[in-house]
């Protein structure tokens, strides 16, 4: 959960939703308008989460990038925006969403066209940025981490926090990518079962 200086909110992914947790926690704190939903991919363990969002909250935004395949989540998402009228922004690297107070999220990849035929790979990568702190978050990257790293010359994707990709998985977070953002704190997205 994102809030920024001037009071916009963010969500970037919500995991499975078989467990309702995220609304309650919104309500909990008098959350109840989303201004940027942001969905890294349609895997059922990143996106079905906001499927109670989207119904249970007001939603300004639902943020994604090109598809390179429609799945089951991707047309349950899209059938709930529809229906309830909230605006889908399809990004790609170089775009950027306004927080308000000097925040924003910039959109660091996919780059056009899209380069691999998996969700992971080609899942959105953005940053969170206000002022000297940073945040990268990235989906399910693995084989994309050496795309970043070609996108962005050396310093660029320096950031103050990492979310590592993938839950931790031994096919992402390389050596070389850790090296490149170098984060000051690692963080791994993981449930207990």
């Amino acid at each position: 959960m994102i809030i920024s200086p001037s009071g916009k909110t963010a969500i970037i992914d919500a995991g499975d939703g078989k467990q309702d947790i995220l609304v309650p926690y919104l309500l909990d704190r008098g959350i109840k308008t989303i201004d940027y939903i942001i969905i890294s991919h349609f895997d059922s363990d990143h996106c079905n989460g906001f499927l109670q969002v989207i119904n249970k909250l007001n939603v300004k935004n639902i943020v994604i990038a090109r598809q390179p395949q429609i799945t089951v989540e991707y047309t349950n998402i899209i059938n709930i925006a529809n229906a309830r009228k909230v605006p889908i922004k399809i990004v790609s690297k170089g775009d950027r969403l306004a927080l308000g107070g000097g925040a924003y999220i910039e959109i660091l990849y996919p780059a056009s066209p899209l380069q691999y035929p998996d969700l992971n790979d080609d899942a959105l990568v953005c940053r969170l940025k206000y002022n000297n702190f940073s945040t990268i978050f990235t989906g399910d990257i693995e084989k994309s981490e050496k795309d970043l790293m070609q996108l962005y010359p050396e310093g660029e994707l320096e950031s103050t926090i990492l979310k590592v990709s993938h839950h931790g998985s031994k096919s992402s977070s390389s050596e070389s990518f850790l090296e490149a953002v170098k984060p000051k704190i690692t963080l791994i997205g993981v449930r207990k079962e």
